[in-house]
Order: structure tokens, then C-alpha cells, then sequence
């Protein structure tokens, strides 16, 4: 007979963690946690048995442990955790508390109205909000952000939009067959193309023809597009209108009918007015001040352009320069563009004999349309014709104090 015995260490199981604490939860809100089971033995297998107690915390408050069971050991060992949690219900305001009002709302328009969550408790708030169940679900619809966010005020769009054929599309159509000359829509003024001669204007005429290449561009004052087409719920859709003004006159079309679904919905007013391409001027007339001579007079003033693509500025000065030397500068270049539609022009005139002038300064485009500023100027050695220049200089106080010193000496000597 041979007998065997073995000898089993004990074995030695610690939980990491004395207590399972979940936190505050919200109503309704599943939350899950693990304890982590050490087997401190080196051979032993460890096996261990997980219980609620006591068992009527398991219907009562839906606590679970899985897994429960693992394999029996010889030995049973137990180790108690103590499980804690409160349940918090959170504490939400809604802002305006009193009916949403949308007031009287036009057919198919929406309508928004805001309405702000406040969220005051500690844990997440969770929403619902069912239409589903209104008469009017179609005509109301709610939009929320995609994520919740704790502490912090929530908005959301509501917004109403009145239907009378559910989800079918909008046929919509713009009227311009008895418009013969097209349609016209503008916020500011154009510039008129000439007919006779090829300037920036003719450039604008090709460039706004080509949305309709069905027509002729010297026959569209007015071009529409697109001139029908559908609108599906809740879609917008934007209209495209350009004017080619052919004379320096005004245009208007009062009724032009926008037809939804066949009938006849809205008429629209447009309205505009052709012009020539020019230059202005930022004053009628430059007057540089009068100054002894061999001083330097110096005026500024802005060249405005209208209804040019790209224009190099020519400037010409009409007067005799050996006489009146007459200066026009030109600190930022001569050229003008609708991205730099206006320049500055410094003049300067200095003269070393007395002269005084009044010319005409022109400026000319690529057609040769020349535009002209008044200009004027005098120079002298003269005391009443430079008061204002001596004034500036701060020398008029001091010619009065010498005058007045030497006053007395020419009334004793006359004595």
C-alpha cells in the first residue's frame, strides 16, 4: 500500500480597490464599472465566487456582478466589498418657461424661434422631445446639437414652416417672354457700352452676354438666370440678374412676374441706369496758394474712374512750363482698375518770375475722352498777395512788432 499526501499552500486573493463607487448618476443612465481580483500565490490556482448581498439590492436598484461563478475551490474564501452610489435627478430649465409664440407666419416661410436649455445640476441631462404625436408635425421641426454637454447652456432652432402640399416641390417660373430688351436688376450704377467705339464698357457687354449665348449681347439690357426651375422643401435658391445698359439712360420694369405652381405669385420691380464711362475729380477746382518766388506751391486732390475695366491714366498740361512750370505727380502710378478705382495727384508750381495763371488740366482715357479740372496760381514778391503764406509761417506777428517799433522815429523826424 502506498500512501500520497500533498501539501496545498494557502491561496492568497486581494481585491485592487476596497470599495466599488459609481459616482452620482443620472435617472435612467447605465453606468459600469470593474474591480480588479489579484491571486498573490505562485502554483495555486484561484477561484472565486462574486454575490450581491444582500440579493434584494439586485431587483431593487438593478445592481449586477458578472462574472458571478468561476470554478470551485476546496477552500471557500470570501472577500466583501462595499458598493455605493446616489442617484441624482437633474435639475433643467427651460427658457422662455411660457408658450412658444410664432405669431402669423406666411405660407412657406420659416420661421425661427430659440429656446435655451439650463442645465444646473452636476450630471448630464438627457432629452426628449417627440412631434410625432402633434396634428401639426409636419409643420414644426426641432433641431439639436449633436452632443450634450453638461454645465453649459444649450440653444436648439425651432422652426415652423407652413405646407399645403406636403413634400412635393415647388415649380416656380420667371416670366421675360414679353420683356423684348430682357430684364434688369441693379444696386448701382453701370457703365453704359458705347456703340461706335471698343472700351471698357464693350468688355463688360461680352462678359455679361455669355450667361445667355442665345442672344445677341448688343439686344440684352436685361438677363435672368435660371428663369425656372423647382424648389424642394425647405430649399432656396438664388436668382442671377445682370444689366448691359446700351444708352446713358434709366431703365425700369415694374412688373415682372414671378408664376409658382402656375399661378402667378409676386411681381418683381427692377429698376437701373446706364452711364458713359468717366473720370471725376475729387474737387471742381485746384487753387494753390500764392507764395513769393522761388518757393514751392503744392495741392492734392483724387482722380475717380467709372465703369473702367483697366485704364492708364494720360495727363496733359496746357500751359507754357518756361513761364509756369507747373508740376502734376502721380504717387501711386497712373494706372486705374475697379480693384483701385481711384488715384492720388499731387501739383507743385514754383516760379522765379511774378506770374499768375489759370488753366485747364486734362486727363484723357483710351479713347481719347479727355476731362478737364480748373487750376490756378500766382506768384510774387508782394506783401498783400502772400499775407496768408507769411500768416502760416508764423511771420506776421513780427513784421507788425517792426512796424509798430519804428513808428515814433518816423512822426519825430517829421517833427
Amino acid at each position: 500500500m502506498l500512501n500520497c499526501r500533498a501539501l496545498l499552500p494557502d491561496v492568497k486573493v486581494v481585491a485592487r480597490g476596497k470599495k466599488v463607487d459609481f459616482g452620482t448618476i443620472s435617472v435612467g443612465v447605465e453606468r459600469e464599472t470593474r474591480v480588479t481580483l489579484s491571486n498573490l500565490g505562485m502554483h495555486t490556482r484561484a477561484v472565486f465566487d462574486a454575490s450581491v448581498d444582500p440579493p434584494s439590492m439586485s431587483t431593487t436598484i438593478g445592481l449586477q456582478v458578472s462574472p458571478a461563478q468561476g470554478v470551485a475551490d476546496p477552500q471557500d474564501t470570501k472577500r466583501q466589498l462595499p458598493v455605493s452610489a446616489s442617484v441624482l435627478v437633474p435639475d433643467v430649465f427651460l427658457a422662455p418657461a411660457e408658450a412658444i409664440d410664432f405669431g402669423e407666419v406666411v405660407l412657406g416661410v420659416s420661421v425661427p424661434r430659440v429656446m435655451s436649455l439650463e442645465n444646473h445640476s452636476s450630471i448630464l441631462a438627457c432629452l426628449l422631445l417627440d412631434l410625432g404625436s402633434s396634428a401639426f408635425s409636419e409643420e414644426f421641426a426641432i433641431a439639436t446639437p449633436p452632443r450634450q454637454i453638461a454645465h453649459l447652456e444649450d440653444a436648439s432652432n425651432i422652426f415652423f414652416v407652413l405646407t399645403d402640399d406636403g413634400e412635393q416641390p415647388i415649380r416656380w417660373q420667371i416670366d421675360t417672354v414679353r420683356l423684348c430688351q430682357g430684364n434688369l436688376v441693379t444696386f448701382a450704377a453701370g457703365a453704359a457700352a458705347a456703340a461706335a467705339a471698343v472700351s471698357s464698357g464693350a468688355a463688360l457687354a461680352k462678359r455679361i452676354a455669355s450667361a445667355n449665348p442665345t442672344s445677341n449681347a448688343t439686344s440684352v439690357v436685361f438677363h435672368v438666370a435660371p428663369d425656372h426651375g423647382e424648389l424642394a422643401p425647405g430649399e432656396e435658391v438664388a436668382i442671377r440678374v445682370s444689366f448691359l445698359p446700351l444708352d446713358a439712360v434709366e431703365y425700369a420694369e415694374f412688373d415682372l412676374p414671378l408664376v409658382v405652381d402656375g399661378e402667378p405669385y409676386v411681381n418683381l420691380s427692377l429698376r437701373g441706369e446706364g452711364i458713359h464711362p468717366h473720370l471725376s475729380f475729387s474737387t471742381n477746382r485746384v487753387v494753390l496758394p500764392s507764395v513769393p518766388l522761388e518757393v514751392t506751391a503744392t495741392a492734392h486732390f483724387h482722380v475717380h474712374a467709372t465703369g473702367y475695366d483697366h485704364l492708364e491714366l494720360t495727363c496733359r498740361v496746357p500751359l507754357d512750363t518756361t513761364r509756369a512750370p507747373l508740376t502734376v505727380l502721380f504717387p501711386r502710378g497712373k494706372t486705374l482698375s475697379m480693384a483701385c478705382p481711384s488715384l492720388p495727384v499731387e501739383l507743385r508750381f514754383a516760379s522765379n518770375t511774378s506770374v499768375a495763371f489759370n488753366a485747364r488740366l486734362g486727363f484723357f482715357d483710351a479713347d481719347g475722352n479727355s476731362f478737364a479740372l480748373s487750376v490756378a496760381d500766382c506768384a510774387e514778391n508782394c506783401l498783400l498777395t502772400n499775407y496768408n503764406f507769411i500768416q502760416k509761417q508764423g511771420l506776421a506777428p513780427k513784421l507788425m512788432d517792426d512796424g509798430s517799433s519804428s513808428s515814433p522815429r518816423h512822426s519825430h523826424q517829421r517833427k
